[in-house]
């Protein structure tokens, strides 16, 4: 019977060992894959960074091309309105000479 307790005792005691050394293994993976994740989560934070710096730096370079583009237009639009008022003045000045003829 003695026997039979010690084996109980010894029992209960390992299986209390075992418990323990398992939560143990199951709170370290735990703890590991809470900091590979943080880590996938930093990684991925400073990648989302690096595509805004480059978005937004290329933004900039088509705003700028955009406003060289529309600064050209408006050149074009002047020269085209002084162009028109040339041509209407000859046109004027034909009008006066056909009259004087």
């Amino acid at each position: 019977m003695e026997l039979l307790e010690f084996f109980l005792e010894d029992t209960k005691m390992n299986i209390s060992d075992l418990s323990q050394e398992y939560m143990e293994r199951i709170y370290d993976a735990i703890v590991d894959e809470y900091e590979n994740v943080r880590q996938t989560n930093k990684d991925m934070r400073k990648e989302a960074e690096n595509v805004i710096d480059r978005l937004e730096s290329e933004l900039d370079e088509l705003n700028s091309d955009l406003k060289s583009k529309n600064d050209e237009i408006e050149y074009l639009e002047d020269q085209i309105s002084d162009l028109n008022k040339e041509v209407d003045d000859l046109i004027e000045r034909l009008k006066e000479h056909e009259i004087v003829c």
